[in-house]
Order: C-alpha cells, then sequence, then structure tokens
C-alpha cells in the first residue's frame, strides 16, 4: 500500500524523485527537489513539449534517421508527419547529417561536426565493451543497420521460440564496430555469469582473445561475480 500511496503522490506532482540508488528510487516533497522558480513556470505547450522531447532523444542517440525506424522516435507517431523535425533544423536546434553510401539522412545535434572531431582526436583505449539492451546507441534499429551493418533486437518479451539471438543479449562493441553478443544470466548464488551463448560477427573477435576476456572480467567486478562460465566448458576467472 505504501508504493501504491508514493506512487499516487508522484502523479499528483506532490512529490518528486530526489535520487537512485541502484534500481531503487527515493521521494522527497516536490518543492525540496525542483527549484520554485522552475515549479511556478507555466506549464509548456504541447508543441513545446513534443520539441524538447525530440531534441532530447537526437542528443541522447546521437542520430536519428529522418525516415522509417519508427520505434526509435517519441510517440505519438503524428509528431515526424507534423513538420516537427524540418522546424527544428531551420531553427538551428537540429541538423541533417548525411553519410556516404547510405541513403538515410539523418537528425543530428547541432555540435554533431565539433563532437565528432573531438572522437576523432581522442585516444582509443583499446577497451571491448558491453552495452545494455537500453543504450541509446542500440535505439535506432536502422541506423544499426545502415551504419554498422549489425542486426539486433531486445527480444525479452518475445516468446521463446520466436527469439534469434536469446532473452537478454548484450552487444560488445569494440572501437567503431561490434564484433559479438552474447546471452548471459547472473547466478547469485554461485557468483557465476553463464554465458548461453556467445556470437561472433564476421571479422569479430572471440570470447577468448584477451580484449573481450578483460571486459568480461570487469563485468564480473561489476556484478560482484566469481567467474563467467561458457558452453564450450571455457571459463574466465575474477582477480
Amino acid at each position: 500500500m505504501a508504493n501504491v500511496a508514493l506512487i499516487a503522490l508522484w502523479n499528483r506532482g506532490r512529490i518528486s524523485v530526489s535520487h537512485r540508488v541502484n534500481f531503487r528510487r527515493y521521494f522527497d516533497l516536490t518543492e525540496r527537489v525542483i527549484p520554485a522558480h522552475l515549479c511556478d513556470r507555466p506549464p509548456p505547450s504541447l508543441d513545446e513539449f513534443w520539441e524538447w522531447l525530440l531534441s532530447k532523444r537526437v542528443r541522447n542517440a546521437g542520430l536519428l534517421p529522418l525516415r522509417g525506424d519508427a520505434d526509435s522516435w517519441p510517440p505519438p507517431k503524428g509528431v515526424r508527419q507534423s513538420g516537427l523535425p524540418q522546424r527544428l533544423v531551420e531553427a538551428g536546434n537540429l541538423v541533417l547529417v548525411e553519410v556516404e553510401g547510405v541513403k538515410t539522412a539523418f537528425l543530428a545535434p547541432p555540435d554533431a561536426e565539433e563532437r565528432l572531431e573531438e572522437a576523432r582526436r581522442r585516444d582509443f583505449d583499446r577497451r571491448a565493451r558491453f552495452l545494455s539492451p537500453l543504450d541509446p546507441l542500440l535505439w535506432s534499429r536502422k541506423a544499426l543497420r545502415e551504419l554498422w551493418d549489425f542486426e539486433y533486437a531486445w527480444e525479452v518479451y518475445k516468446p521463446p521460440d520466436k527469439r534469434r539471438w536469446g532473452y537478454y543479449v548484450l552487444p560488445v562493441l569494440y572501437g567503431d564496430r561490434f564484433v559479438a553478443r552474447f546471452d548471459a544470466k547472473f547466478v547469485v548464488s554461485t557468483g557465476t555469469l553463464r554465458v548461453f551463448s556467445y556470437l561472433e560477427e564476421p571479422g569479430g573477435l572471440p570470447w577468448s582473445r584477451p580484449v573481450v576476456r578483460a571486459a568480461f572480467r570487469r563485468f564480473l567486478g561489476y556484478l560482484g561475480g566469481e567467474k563467467v562460465s561458457f558452453p564450450d566448458g571455457g571459463e574466465i576467472r575474477a582477480e
């Protein structure tokens, strides 16, 4: 009942989330969370809200296809057809980006060119990384296909017989390439990350490569685990 009361008060704006610890939300009185000058402002219009939401989504994703791939766009479906993207581009709040060899044009933040140049100057740390299924880089399936030649879908809600890769699959990113993906489950009682499948991309990296093994050890540290077990009997132990 306490949780129901908290959600009811949150929906009415009486309380707000002050912070989170892991998946737990901590609430406080709204006037102690949100500055008074913001609370006293008139609410934004619906058009202003959609402008803010689309701009934020583009900033988070980096690139958003101008056409197709409706799943990566904020609702409702009519936002794209309303001319909002064009208005934001004309106002300088977003820019259009074209990629050589790709027919699709993309929406990007106005500082996209500067961010790209900064990334080029930055030294590559030579570390492989595991992406969570809801990472902004994975929001647009069309962008993944067009830019990285990588097919991906979060299949948690699919029936088991309809899944192509697995229940909770994490892509493996190395530099500017997706090199593999794996489906796994962490067993708390044994401290074991059980990998059910590890699938390399064409020209990718096997789990036995040092750079991927190092990524699994970092992941174990995050999980507080002791070892990783693979279907072929291989193991990686925490350091």
